[in-house]
């Protein structure tokens, strides 16, 4: 029973130090890296991927700028390619279903990222294999 207490009392103590972090309007490496242990961490990998499932447009665009710092570049190149594999999928449909090319508001909406996000990524097509 006392195990189980402490183990509560140690993720209502992470809980709070991952609000805290989210709080901030940038989240720096020198906050996260050395101060949280491996449970914590894996709790923070939790949370952020619950937050990114979950944002869309411009919310999801904040939240990126947010921790951009502290994500792992594979997890950045996972993102670019969900991103890339959900444009091109709405791009298909949309030309399949109107007979021309959709506008970046379109696709847009057709994937829930935002029109920035649609619009950096197709500018950037030509330079990504």
């Amino acid at each position: 029973m006392t195990e189980k207490k402490q183990s509560l009392q140690k993720l209502t103590e992470a809980d709070k130090k991952i609000a805290n972090l989210f709080a901030k309007s940038k989240i720096l490496k020198s906050e996260v890296i050395g101060i949280f242990n491996d449970e914590e961490m894996n709790l923070l990998g939790q949370v952020l991927t619950k937050k990114l499932n979950e944002t869309k447009l411009e919310a999801r665009d904040v939240l990126l700028y947010q921790v951009e710092e502290i994500l792992p570049e594979d997890t950045k190149n996972q993102l670019w390619e969900n991103n890339h594999f959900q444009i091109v999928q709405s791009m298909t449909k949309l030309l399949e279903d109107f007979g021309k090319m959709p506008t970046k508001n379109a696709i847009a909406n057709a994937t829930g990222l935002s029109r920035q996000t649609v619009y950096k990524h197709l500018n950037g097509f030509a330079e990504n294999p």
